[in-house]
């Protein structure tokens, strides 16, 4: 399916069932806006029974990825950042297997029946990614020709500078990196802590 049909099935289910779409709405709105206890997300069943399955992946490390200053200028007149975010072959192939296991496990299961054009989804991944968290740029390693910072996050060579953050990760994951960085930051704590 081009993503033009699938706009195209959307859009069908939309404006063929106007009553479901607006108690969806309802739903969504109670559920995941105004309740204390949001829902992570809310599905909507419609009457062609197809779903679109939304995918997140992370990339691999890749020393081609850099972020540096433009020539642009922010509003204080400092180079604005420029992010150059590459994907390896790897990131591609990974995505790809993953799309056609999820495939084999739903049909093997008997709950669905994926459609994938693995050209295609090769291509939008090669464009846009698959990730969404920019991390690694400070990576940990205990070898400074590999890291920027130590185990404890102290920036190699300097006593007093430490780096709290996702930069510091050898390698993301697919989830949420708030957490980790949280317990990194709370460890370096400790440490600094110990110190004085």
């Amino acid at each position: 399916m081009t993503p033009f049909h699938h706009l195209q099935a959307h859009l069908k289910n939309i404006l063929s069932d106007p009553i479901d779409l607006l108690r969806f709405s309802g739903k969504w709105i109670t559920k995941r806006i105004l309740s204390k206890r949001k829902l992570p997300s809310v599905v909507l069943e419609n009457k062609s029974n197809i779903y679109t399955l939304h995918f997140d992946a992370e990339q691999s490390p890749n020393r081609d990825s850099r972020v540096m200053l433009s020539t642009e200028k922010d509003i204080f007149g400092l180079n604005r950042l420029k992010v150059d975010w590459r994907f390896t072959d790897a990131d591609v192939k990974s995505a790809c297997k993953s799309f056609q296991l999820i495939a084999k496990e739903l049909q093997l299961s008997g709950a669905g029946k994926m459609e994938i054009d693995l050209e295609s989804l090769a291509r939008k991944i090669k464009d846009t990614g698959v990730g969404s968290h920019h991390i690694g740029t400070t990576r940990m390693s205990s070898d400074p020709s590999q890291g920027v910072v130590d185990e404890d996050c102290r920036v190699h060579g300097i006593d007093n500078l430490y780096i709290a953050s996702s930069s510091v990760f050898p390698t993301s994951s697919y989830a949420n990196p708030t957490l980790t960085i949280l317990a990194l930051a709370l460890r370096l704590a400790d440490h600094i802590k110990q110190l004085y």
